[in-house]
């Protein structure tokens, strides 16, 4: 994951670190010199699924997001107000549906 003063994910990358899930929960400061009033993070990674086949993808989150497959933009809920769902102690979204997409194994 690579973050970013501001919301915009632009300028020079100031913290990265890796994780192996793809949930992002933040207590106060995201990283050393990270503010948590604004920043945005850029995470990338690999979807290996457990038969090949179609999934379905979707996404809860607290903020903007935007999702990409294969370079392509799935899912762009970077605008506009999505419903609460009880991820994230109620404060997430509901699942926003991404749709289907053919995954390997």
């Amino acid at each position: 994951m690579e973050y970013f003063d501001g919301h915009e994910w632009s300028g020079p990358v100031v913290h990265t670190r890796e994780s192996a899930s793809a949930e992002m929960v933040f207590f106060g400061e995201p990283g050393p010199g990270v503010s948590p009033e604004a920043f945005s993070v850029r995470a990338s990674g690999v979807l290996v699924a457990e038969e090949t086949g179609e999934h379905n993808l979707g996404l809860v989150q607290l903020g903007r997001c935007r999702v990409l497959l294969d370079g392509q933009v799935v899912l762009d809920a970077t605008e506009g107000e999505y419903a609460r769902g009880d991820d994230f102690f109620g404060m997430g979204s509901e699942v926003i549906p991404a749709g289907a997409a053919t995954l390997k194994q």
